[in-house]
């Protein structure tokens, strides 16, 4: 669901070149790596399965899995029949389709559903009262059409739209909304009728049947089972479930819209919308090993999954995975040949010279828009951290200005000119990223970041909320890690010797103390709440 149309933001194993192995065979390598759950891969009309399902004797292709972003291509899609259908056209603004919604700006109300598909639009990529009464566990299940319309009513835009394109989550589950307005049907009602109906995708549903959760792998993040997600107002986003011979099916209309009852709407969804190339309504292009791709993935919080197809050979790729620590791109490489190929390490830099390198350094790709590298100086150690993600230590190799990430394994080169460090680029997954150093002063966090392993200690444990309900605190690359019964484990980030953040969510862990200075409980800070969860 956070993923994004073109390879992940988030870090992951570089590669070096190695043979080429099937997807099956490169998804069995991969699911060793799995604490839990397993992977269903689909290349072409050839299914197989790898790691450890809790459920047997359901054969890969119909097991089933959430299929998150992947669920924005089927709002595209709804949206290109609505236009075929001459109900609107790309080019309808979204204030003809909310009846009397007054806006602060009405800069908003001329986003256009074409701006919406294509990530135009200009909103931000999870409206600002999601976390209103939300839980971690299922971040979308409260947010019904009156939350929508509140955060419609009270945002503000920088300029007319359209903009560059900018992953929106807010932005194609506002579209799905606006189709559910339109024909006085639920998301899910409209998807049946006009998509997964006429392409007998008879097991691409959100309510599941009671034969579909027998079916459905059991999410987890990490060794941790969690829960599914639910979604309201905002399931044009992200609320499908799917298995993988469905997922076939649709690639297959995709790449052959001619042999399908839905031909002029997949022709027009397939398009390229975007100045940049690389989104059309709401489906992504993009390229990578010498392959024009259409295609999105998708994650939940005890999922990811992958579609891809490529026109010109009308090839076809689907990965579904029932946990959260694997990145189904991380299969596609290693399928292409690609194998782990870290540089050598050099020498321990001094306090001195690591000075050159701190700062914070803007990416320059569009598709990035506002995205940033803060790179960090304590003592002996340089750390650094993508925008919302945590800090980790970069390690000097035997190159100049050139460091590696262990955890990992991602490469980063530091740029000169006239002698002074004025760039770096993140080297991975043949991928180089360039990002430009500013003069913005480093965040306050920094002064407390990362933090290490000896001063972690007294923070780490359990402290029980509620009766069946505790916060985990661990530590990992340079910050503590917190989790909450059946939910992922978290950074959180010190902004102060005993509060630390969350950048995922808008909540705040703070620690108390007894008067001989020993932490005795955290205090959760959510929604203007505080609850106590005593040390165990």
């Amino acid at each position: 669901m956070f993923f994004k149309l073109v390879p992940a933001l988030l870090l992951f194993p570089f590669f070096g070149i190695a043979q080429e192995v099937s997807l099956a065979q490169a998804a069995e390598e991969l699911s060793k790596q799995l604490p839990a759950g397993g992977i269903v891969t689909a290349d072409g009309a050839e299914f197989s399965e790898s790691g450890k399902f809790k459920a047997t004797g359901i054969p890969p292709e119909k097991r089933l899995f959430e299929i998150g972003s992947i669920s924005k291509v089927f709002t595209g899609l709804l949206l290109t029949q609505a236009v075929v259908e001459e109900k609107v056209t790309l080019d309808t603004p979204i204030s003809t389709l909310l009846g009397d919604l007054k806006f602060k700006d009405p800069r908003v109300g001329k986003i256009t559903l074409r701006d919406l598909a294509s990530h135009t639009s200009g909103l931000p990529r999870l409206p600002g009262n999601l976390w209103n009464g939300a839980s971690l566990a299922d971040p979308y299940a409260h947010y019904d059409r009156a939350s929508l319309d509140q955060a419609l009513a009270s945002l503000q835009l920088a300029s007319d739209p359209p903009y560059d394109s900018s992953y929106s989550n807010l932005g194609v589950g506002l579209l799905g909304d606006l189709l559910s307005r339109l024909y006085g049907k639920s998301w899910e009602d409209l998807v049946h009728e006009k998509v997964t109906s006429p392409l007998k995708m008879r097991d691409t549903v959100v309510t599941l049947s009671a034969d579909q959760k027998k079916r459905l792998a059991q999410p987890h993040a990490g060794a941790k089972v969690v829960s599914s997600w639910q979604f309201k107002s905002l399931a044009g986003a992200g609320a499908l479930g799917s298995t993988a011979v469905d997922m076939i099916t649709f690639a297959k209309a995709l790449v052959e819209p001619e042999k399908t009852p839905l031909e002029s709407a997949i022709k027009l969804l397939v398009k390229s919308r975007s100045a940049d190339g690389k989104h059309g309504l709401s489906l992504g292009h993009y390229s990578g090993y010498g392959e024009q791709i259409m295609g999105h993935n998708g994650g939940t919080g005890g999922y990811r999954s992958q579609l891809e197809v490529i026109p010109a050979t009308k090839a076809i790729r689907v990965i579904l995975i029932n946990n959260t620590t694997l990145d189904p791109s991380l299969i596609i490489a290693r399928a292409k040949g690609e194998m782990p190929n870290l540089p050598k390490p050099g020498r321990a830099l001094s306090p001195e010279k690591l000075a050159e390198y701190p700062g914070v350094y803007l990416i320059e790709a569009a598709a990035l828009k506002g995205s940033k590298f803060t790179v960090i100086q304590k003592g002996d150690e340089l750390w650094g951290k993508l925008s919302g993600q945590s800090y980790l230590r970069f390690h000097s190799t035997e190159k100049a200005d050139h460091f590696a990430i262990k955890e990992v394994e991602a490469e980063y080169q530091f740029g000169r000119e006239d002698g002074k460090i004025t760039s770096l680029t993140l080297l991975q997954n043949g991928q180089k990223i360039l990002s430009r150093r500013t003069d913005e002063a480093l965040p306050e966090e920094s002064k407390n970041l990362p933090i290490s392993k000896e001063e972690a200690a007294e923070y780490l444990g359990s402290y029980q909320l509620a009766p069946q309900l505790k916060f985990t605190v661990t530590f990992a690359s340079g910050n503590l890690m917190a989790s909450l019964t059946g939910q992922p484990s978290l950074p959180v980030f010190r902004k102060s010797k005993d509060r630390f953040e969350y950048q995922a969510v808008e909540a705040a862990l703070e620690f108390e103390r007894n008067k001989a200075g020993k932490i005795t409980a955290l205090k959760l800070h959510q929604n203007g709440a505080i609850q106590r969860a005593p040390k165990k």
